[in-house]
């Protein structure tokens, strides 16, 4: 489990190395060359600089290009997109029935690390807020529902802390969530909190030393406790 788990770890930090890492090229996102391409807008910009090429227009790709063309105003910045959009899954698309226009999200169920969207657009603007250009990430209680074949559903991800405002409805809401847990398997909310623990463990060490590759060593032994209590519950069947 701990071996599987540290795979997981460096499998993801290498998926997200292009969207959260401040270096000047990553390998796997970008390649440079001295070559100057005469097509771009930005050639009267590259007399002494080199031009980068950034392979996919998703959110990694748009929040490398924005963090090189910051860094290095001289380089050439260009991006690869096969789609007809930039974006990725950062965008939505609408549909039209007999029942009237519909617009659907393009985008992941759950938006991870606020701070990283928000480190972006202060990186590259030197000092300005996401919310100075009108990007406000505001958070979702609860996070999202599941909803299973036949019918039923229960409301998942609810935050640690709320606001005086939403604490009330929030707390109800968390209640019929873990007692709908209880019914399906005995002692589920327990078992829902262990999980939790456990993934936040993963998450807390994986995080620092892995995808931003700083290291943290207090986040350690908790993440091991983890790894090890699972290992021991597979040894002991």
């Amino acid at each position: 489990m701990l071996f599987h788990t540290l795979l997981l770890l460096i499998w993801t930090t290498r998926f997200a190395s292009g969207f959260s890492s401040t270096k000047s090229a990553p390998p796997t996102t970008a390649a440079s060359s001295d070559t100057t391409d005469t097509t771009t807008s930005n050639d009267h910009h590259n007399k002494h600089g080199k031009t980068i090429v950034i392979v996919g227009g998703g959110v990694g790709g748009l929040a490398v290009a924005a963090r090189l063309a910051s860094k290095f105003p001289s380089h050439n910045i260009q991006m690869v997109e096969k789609n007809d959009r930039i974006g990725g899954r950062c965008g939505s698309f609408t549909t039209t029935s007999t029942e009237g226009t519909f617009r659907h999200e393009r985008g992941p169920s759950l938006l991870l690390l606020p701070q990283v969207y928000r480190d972006v657009f202060t990186y590259c603007s030197h000092g300005k807020t996401a919310e100075d250009y009108g990007l406000v990430m505001e958070q979702c209680i609860p996070a999202y529902q599941v909803v299973f074949d036949d019918g039923d559903c229960i409301d998942l991800g609810f935050p640690k802390t709320t606001t005086t405002a939403t604490t009330t409805t929030s707390q109800e809401a968390e209640s019929r969530s873990r007692d709908k847990m209880n019914a399906y398997e005995e002692h589920g909310a327990e078992k829902w909190d262990a999980y939790l623990k456990t993934t936040s463990a993963y998450l807390d060490c994986g995080l620092p030393n892995f995808i931003e590759e700083k290291l943290d060593l207090p986040s350690f032994p908790a993440f091991l406790i983890e790894s090890l209590q699972d290992f021991a519950k597979v040894c002991t069947k």
